[in-house]
């Protein structure tokens, strides 16, 4: 197996707007995260069948843009 490493010249603007996609990754991940936590208190405290899926998280988050309008943070 090989691998290429790359390095990328961006300018400020650029740098910018990779930081602002890596925090909305973040933001995501936990906000994800921390409704999985949620779900496990409020179950079975750990059947494997308690964890919401990815179907719930998807419609958990339509539920939530519906809610604070497509341009507002979650």
């Amino acid at each position: 197996m090989q691998s290429i490493k790359t390095k990328l010249k961006v300018n400020n603007k650029q740098k910018r707007i990779l930081a602002k996609h890596a925090g909305v990754a973040r933001h995501a991940y936990n906000w994800g995260l921390a409704t999985c936590i949620t779900e496990y208190e409020e179950t079975c405290q750990g059947k494997a069948d308690s964890r919401p899926g990815h179907t719930e998280l998807d419609l958990s988050t339509s539920r939530v843009k519906l809610a604070t309008g497509p341009n507002q943070s979650v």
